[in-house]
């Protein structure tokens, strides 16, 4: 299994390369607007996410202060668990 360091410099290269995206590489989810307005930059990797994941990321730094509760290896990205 890989480290969240590892993933990491695959999100990063990912999110390089990756302009836009028919879902949210951190939930999974099909967003109804998925475009460069409606998307947030990750806090845990150089990626865009849904609005709703970055809301999550935020409150996570938040309530946790800074400590990451979804490590970046349970990302849907990662697992491969897109939803139709």
């Amino acid at each position: 299994m890989a480290t969240d360091a590892e993933v990491k410099v695959s999100l990063d290269r990912l999110g390089k390369t990756r302009q836009t995206g028919p879902r949210c590489p951190r939930c999974g989810a099909k967003p109804d607007c998925y475009d460069h307005q409606q998307q947030a930059l990750s806090r845990r990797a150089d990626i865009q996410i849904c609005n709703r994941c970055g809301t999550e990321e935020a409150l996570e730094d938040i309530a946790w202060g800074g400590q990451q509760k979804m490590h970046l290896a349970d990302w849907a990205i990662v697992k491969g668990a897109w939803v139709e």
